[in-house]
């Protein structure tokens, strides 16, 4: 999956603690260690695509999970489409 490489290469260069987050329609998709954290802290449920997990939740929770992850020490990286 692009995205999941995508995501891995920007947490590589920005830090551990970087979310990367995909705007795709009317929700955030998330990917590996970003999608691990998200459902940690957040609770969102995972899928597992072969070997990725990826994590996907609607824009409008994003009033409450950015405030929450940035508490938690976390960066956000928003890449729209």
């Amino acid at each position: 999956m692009i995205r999941a490489q995508k995501s891995e290469d920007i947490r590589t260069k920005s830090g551990s603690n970087t979310i990367v987050l995909f705007a795709v329609g009317n929700t955030y998709e998330a990917y590996n260690e970003s999608a691990e954290q998200l459902h940690t802290i957040c609770k969102f449920p995972i899928i597992h695509y072969g070997n990725i997990p990826t994590l996907d939740f609607k824009k409008n929770c994003d009033a409450w999970v950015f405030p929450k992850m940035i508490r938690e020490g976390f960066k956000l990286c928003i890449i729209e489409n």
